[in-house]
């Protein structure tokens, strides 16, 4: 079977032509391939090889990329999830201090339980007048 030289440049053609038998030897049932076609193949192979290579290195970097990018979100939204969380906290306390400061009670719940705050100074001015009340 003769090849045309202008089809040697095709290297799809060399990928079907491996599997045809052409001019197996009789001493030997291995495929026989001349050199030129061999260098054509070899180059194919190279080239294919290398655009898979970088066509797999060009996904390992994008997953990577995506994956660390998720995990700087992620970590980003748990940062503002724990500062919103530690200004409520402070927000509830600084609320619970003005309405303690005019002596006014003030409920806390925590789950099935209620206790009722009022400050100490409230109490101790209260007791002083009471004190001076009952004193004629």
């Amino acid at each position: 079977m003769h090849i045309q030289s202008n089809l040697l440049q095709n290297n799809y053609f060399l990928v079907f032509v491996l599997f045809l038998e052409l001019g197996t030897t009789p001493q030997s049932k291995k495929i026989y391939i001349p050199p030129r076609i061999r260098i054509s193949i070899m180059k194919f192979s190279q080239k294919s090889l290398v655009i898979f290579l970088l066509i797999l290195l060009v996904l390992a970097l994008g997953y990577i990329i995506f994956d660390k990018y998720s995990q700087f979100r992620a970590q980003e939204e748990l940062q503002v999830y724990q500062d919103g969380i530690q200004y409520g906290y402070q927000q509830a306390i600084v609320q619970m201090m003005q309405q303690l400061a005019t002596c006014q009670t003030v409920p806390l719940y925590a789950g099935n339980q209620t206790i009722t705050a009022v400050a100490v100074e409230c109490l101790q001015a209260a007791s002083q007048e009471q004190g001076a009340g009952n004193s004629p």
